[in-house]
């Protein structure tokens, strides 16, 4: 991770800044310097506050020279110096985003779990109704079985009543 982070830096203006940098501000303390040594005031100040604020100067001009150099040559120092506010709006944005799709998610798997839950309920119903249908299925089965024969006995019974009622008949008229 180091290592990326290494091959991602840009070394070449970062290494042009610092000389430039340094060599301004050599320059800087050396005009500073000379004008303090030749007594000059500036705002009437006296000529070491005015070597001072010479030096000050070259390291504010210093300061914005990089910013520009940098503002000039990268994309995303242009968006740092200028566009943080819309950045930190957008990250402001998105995390709001990101909490909302959270709770809907929460939201989905509490309703997900219900519907598995209530899911299993149902195929644990549907295998109960399968079985009590299949029990009625089978004793359906043999109700018909058990009606059958009773249809036999009764046909057997209702033959040999009309043989003994014949019978019973032959029998009254001979007598």
């Amino acid at each position: 991770m180091f290592t990326r982070f290494i091959e991602d830096i840009n070394w070449l203006p970062i290494f042009s800044l610092v000389i430039a940098s340094a060599l301004l501000s050599v320059l800087g303390d050396s005009v500073g310097s000379k004008w303090g040594k030749k007594r000059v005031s500036i705002f009437r100040l006296r000529p070491k506050y005015t070597s001072r604020l010479i030096t000050a100067l070259t390291g504010a001009l210093i300061a914005v020279g990089i910013l520009s150099v940098m503002a000039v040559l990268s994309q995303d120092v242009r968006t740092a110096l200028f566009g943080m506010k819309i950045l930190k709006q957008q990250l402001y944005d998105l995390q709001f985003q990101l909490t909302q799709n959270e709770r809907t998610t929460d939201q989905m798997r509490a309703s997900l779990a219900e519907a598995s839950a209530s899911l299993d309920l149902t195929g644990f119903e549907l295998d109960t109704m399968r079985n009590d249908r299949l029990i009625l299925e089978q004793e359906k089965r043999e109700l018909e079985a058990a009606l059958r024969i009773m249809r036999e006995e009764s046909s057997q019974f209702r033959h040999e009543l009309k043989t003994l009622r014949s019978e019973a008949i032959a029998i009254r008229a001979n007598v």
